[in-house]
């Protein structure tokens, strides 16, 4: 970006600056008008930077690297290993961290229904016992008449 190329490129243009006066008024303005011999001035232009390229190669900033190019072989592939250690880490103990919270549930829930189930029973040894307190009392009954 900072080569002579381009700093030429920067300075053409198609067009030619002519100073223009306003008719019936004070002032000028410069007007762009094309200029058809400007044309060969690109196509010289583009002539020398192909013949640059060809000759030099294209500029490669060896100052711009990506970020892993400052790591070694080594130090990348510890690197890929620890990562992948840590992720599988991390997924083990929320996958078991998962199953120990599904199992707390269960266990919650088999408390809950065991509780429904002694209620049941007290219920259906209560009715049991007024069931037979009234075929007791129907027996008298038929009894007595």
């Amino acid at each position: 970006e900072n080569s002579a190329i381009s700093q030429r490129l920067d300075k053409l243009y198609f067009t030619r600056k002519e100073l223009f006066f306003y008719k019936n008024t004070i002032g000028y303005n410069y007007e762009h008008i094309y200029d058809e011999s400007k044309k060969e001035d690109f196509r010289n232009l583009i002539s020398n930077a192909i013949d640059y390229v060809k000759s030099n190669g294209v500029y490669k900033n060896p100052n711009k690297r990506n970020v892993i190019s400052g790591f070694s072989d080594a130090e990348i592939i510890s690197g890929i290993v620890f990562a992948l250690v840590f992720i599988y880490g991390v997924g083990n103990y929320l996958g078991k961290f998962e199953k120990e919270r599904e199992i707390i549930q269960t266990e919650t829930k088999i408390k809950e229904i065991e509780q429904q189930n002694k209620a049941l029973k007290l219920e259906n040894r209560n009715l049991k016992v007024s069931i037979n307190d009234l075929e007791k009392l129907i027996d008298t009954l038929h009894k007595s008449k």
